[in-house]
């Protein structure tokens, strides 16, 4: 008969303290480019994501390209995690995690094949994530346009392209809304028309896009309804056939005629 009192942790079982590796909750010390990072994988890949995207707008296209292949990293290990969550492989995984820790010498205490299996399922998850991973890149680099130049380094890729790019990345996270600000600063004649049918694409893809632009071909093209802002003052809304006739909108762009 058995004594009331603590009960004795199993053998074989991770303590509380301790957890699953491949808990999405685990927290990880990341070391960037003149940053430093700790949290759970997804929140890293968030912050690294983010800074890649604010190195692209102040122009520094070198640290851009090095903090998305961070947050690419964290991509992954997200991916792996899931994988193996889905795939019930919970306790594996933990005996992997702490084998990467320290290789020698540390063998899983029902033996080492369990410890392979769980070696095995991380390499196919791994490389099943760096598989979806690049078909995702190949889909945006076709959307975009860009699929001729995916072997390219984004800094050597024309200015226009770039600003493609810069689109392209903000696709990749799926989005129902799209905010672009003056996406066509910059761009010539031809590359304003790539941008206008690329716009038109996400639009009929089922993606609402918030557009905030001087361009007022482009505006006129790929809006549905229209806001116009003069110094900061509201002064038309509605559909462009509307607003393309407001003569209050006429005069701000083209003047009061005396």
């Amino acid at each position: 008969m058995r004594q009331n009192g603590p009960q004795r942790r199993g053998r074989g079982r991770p303590s509380g303290r301790r957890g699953n590796n491949n808990s999405p909750n685990r927290s990880y010390d990341s070391s960037g480019p003149d940053v430093k990072i700790r949290g759970t994988a997804s929140t890293v890949h968030e912050k690294y994501t983010t800074l890649a995207r604010d190195a692209m707008v102040s122009g520094d296209r070198v640290a851009a390209e090095n903090f998305y292949q961070h947050a690419e990293h964290y991509y992954r290990v997200l991916q792996t995690t899931r994988q193996l969550r889905q795939n019930g492989d919970g306790d594996q995984q933990d005996n992997r995690g702490r084998t990467q820790d320290n290789r020698e010498g540390r063998k899983n205490e029902n033996g080492g094949a369990k410890e392979d299996g769980a070696a095995g399922v991380i390499e196919d998850a791994s490389v099943q994530a760096a598989q979806d991973a690049e078909v995702s890149a190949d889909r945006i680099l076709e959307r975009t346009r860009l699929l001729p130049y995916g072997a390219s380094l984004a800094r050597s890729l024309p200015y226009g392209h770039q600003r493609v790019l810069e689109l392209g990345i903000a696709l990749a996270a799926r989005p129902s809304l799209l905010l672009l600000d003056e996406p066509a600063a910059g761009l010539n004649p031809a590359e304003v028309s790539d941008l206008m049918a690329m716009i038109q694409r996400v639009r009929h893809e089922g993606v609402t896009v918030v557009l905030v632009e001087h361009d007022m071909k482009l505006v006129m093209s790929v809006s549905d309804r229209i806001v116009v802002l003069d110094h900061g003052r509201k002064i038309a809304e509605g559909r462009p056939e509307e607003v393309r006739t407001n003569q209050r909108v006429v005069e701000a762009y083209q003047g009061k005629r005396g």
